[in-house]
């Protein structure tokens, strides 16, 4: 399996900005469209269904035509729907207006798993959804972290830190800089410390 360190995410994740969008590599700081990016560069389509009764299960990468079950609110049970191979499910319950840097966070998460992990999961006929071992765990860890390369460029976020850097205490800096990424406070300090920031 191929090893994937932060700097070898960050440069996959301005590899495909570039692709998409120079502007958001080059340009001023700002939201990366992720949906757009799924949409329209990667021809990827996006649905949003409840994916579990409870909510535990945010996002499904579908690699190949598959029959996937979702929750049904009305009839309380699980129904199957035909997904075809190039499909970001997403929880519809994210949708909600305070779930809005979740949805971003879980889109980012889902691609990610679409550009580094496409091959896996055909070769084992699963989904990218489920952890159930090690190997799955360390997936889930490496989409975790290309996602938060794609929403939180490196340098973007070196570039807003400048702008910001010296006017605001720690916690207002990592406000507003959460604010021009749309992403949440929680996962902006994260992205900061581990760019050592």
């Amino acid at each position: 399996m191929r090893e994937y360190n932060s700097r070898v995410m960050d440069s996959i994740a301005q590899r495909e900005l570039l692709e998409f969008d120079s502007t958001l590599v080059n340009g001023d700081p700002r939201a990366v469209p992720i949906e757009e990016m799924i949409e329209l560069h990667y021809g990827i389509i996006l649905q949003y269904r409840n994916l579990s009764k409870k909510g535990h299960i945010l996002g499904i990468t579908v690699f190949e035509d598959s029959i996937i079950p979702v929750y049904d609110d009305e009839s309380k049970r699980y129904e199957p729907i035909v997904a075809k191979a190039g499909t970001i499910l997403v929880d519809q319950r994210l949708l909600a207006s305070h779930c809005y840097n979740r949805l971003r966070f879980t889109l980012a998460h889902e691609l990610a798993h679409y550009i580094l992990h496409s091959e896996y999961y055909l070769k084992t006929q699963s989904l990218a959804s489920k952890m159930s071992s090690h190997s799955d765990m360390k997936r889930e860890k490496e989409a975790d972290a290309l996602g938060a390369s794609i929403l939180m460029p490196q340098g973007r976020i070196k570039v807003a830190m400048k702008r910001f850097g010296n006017q605001l205490e720690r916690k207002e800096l990592i406000y507003q800089m959460a604010s021009i990424f749309n992403v949440s406070i929680q996962a902006m300090e994260i992205r900061l410390q581990r760019l050592g920031l």
